[in-house]
């Protein structure tokens, strides 16, 4: 049997980096995703293969459907399955309210919602195919208890909260859908 594979979206650093080491250590095949920081990729991926294992880095936004599922279908050709994902992209921005610039607000919630959303609406066939699968999103406290100035950044992790809930409605019993919040 071959090893089992996790994808991590935003990956290349911080928790994402460590939870692909973390999967890495458990003898996951993994997928790093990234948005732009291909340097960090590249030492995330030479660090899982340097426990054993082996590693793919794909460049995708993750706001970008289509990028989202040439990703998946490049992880799908390389490993033949997803069997985690990991939805762990994230934008930490200031955006205090009110506010006559609206970009952060909509990068915020294209990167915390739509981001987990696209990622879960392309694995979950893949691992619906296979008989199931576990998806995991990443939250933080502010969805709980909103930081001033960071509008965008506490709804789009309430959201991902809320997706959660519907992921794991909608996706039982073959595909466990939860949230971590660290």
């Amino acid at each position: 049997m071959s090893n089992p594979v996790c994808l991590v979206s935003g990956s290349s650093s911080g928790i994402g980096a460590a939870t692909v080491q973390t999967f890495a250590r458990q003898g996951y095949n993994v997928v790093i995703n990234y948005n732009s920081s291909t340097t960090e990729a590249d030492q995330t991926a030479a660090e899982a293969e340097a426990l054993g294992v082996e590693a793919l880095t794909v460049q995708a936004s993750v706001t970008d459907y289509d990028a989202v599922g040439t990703m998946v279908d490049e992880a799908v050709r390389r490993f033949g399955t997803i069997d985690i994902l990991v939805n762990n992209a994230s934008l930490f921005v200031a955006d205090p309210f009110p506010t006559s610039d609206l970009s952060i607000w909509h990068r915020s919630i294209d990167t915390l919602v739509h981001g987990p959303f696209y990622c879960a609406n392309r694995v979950a066939p893949v691992m619906l195919e296979n008989d199931g699968g576990v998806i995991i999103s990443i939250g933080d406290l502010s969805a709980f208890e909103p930081w001033p100035g960071f509008a965008g950044h506490a709804v789009g992790k309430g959201a991902v909260l809320s997706l959660t809930r519907q992921l794991a409605l909608e996706l039982a019993p073959r595909i466990r859908a939860n949230a971590v919040v660290p």
